[in-house]
């Protein structure tokens, strides 16, 4: 049985419900619904769009629900995987799959922590400028005062982002190491 968003909302929490409903009237039917998470592929810069009806408390910059996750195809050194934590937990990288992704109350949120984050890996923020930006940056789209960072990302999606890292182990050492029954392979 195929669910329907607009259906399955109803029953979700007022904000979850309000900020779902826009992501569908923006993108249209979903990808995948289930009772919980409505999920959208490829829209726009995202590689994925996930709404949800649980929505995880989460006090910076303010106390507020995370509700939806935007992942976009991005290649995070892994020397920055710390600081994007220190910057903001709801900004979570996947360097095997590529992809750089926020999750926060709405679509906008998620559109001023990515660029954030860019702006940390790049160079061009700490992670207290980047920090103290939000801040400054949600504020004055709070204000309806101008916020390109709120309105759309502000570099593009890097295809093939993925890494699938090395190999430590051969096919031969695996086939080895089954036939003889054991438990530990030398790397190498």
């Amino acid at each position: 049985m195929t669910l329907d968003a607009n259906t399955v909302i109803k029953e979700w929490p007022v904000d979850a419900r309000t900020v779902t409903a826009a992501l569908i009237a923006k993108y249209g039917a979903a990808d995948e619904v289930t009772p919980a998470l409505v999920t959208w592929h490829n829209r726009g810069p995202w590689k994925k769009i996930v709404a949800s009806r649980y929505a995880t408390p989460h006090d910076f910059p303010f106390p507020h629900g995370d509700i939806v996750e935007n992942f976009t195809e991005y290649k995070v050194p892994s020397a920055f995987f710390s600081k994007l934590a220190d910057f903001d937990g709801s900004v979570t990288a996947s360097r095997t799959r590529g992809l750089l992704s926020a999750r926060c109350h709405d679509e906008e949120a998620n559109h001023l922590a990515a660029n954030l984050a860019h702006d940390i890996i790049i160079g061009k923020k700490t992670v207290a400028q980047a920090r103290q930006a939000y801040v400054d940056i949600m504020l004055a789209y709070r204000e309806h005062k101008a916020a390109p960072y709120m309105n759309e990302l502000q570099f593009k999606p890097q295809a093939n982002a993925g890494d699938p890292d090395v190999a430590l182990v051969s096919t031969d050492q695996l086939d080895k190491a089954a036939k003889e029954d054991r438990a530990t392979i030398p790397v190498g």
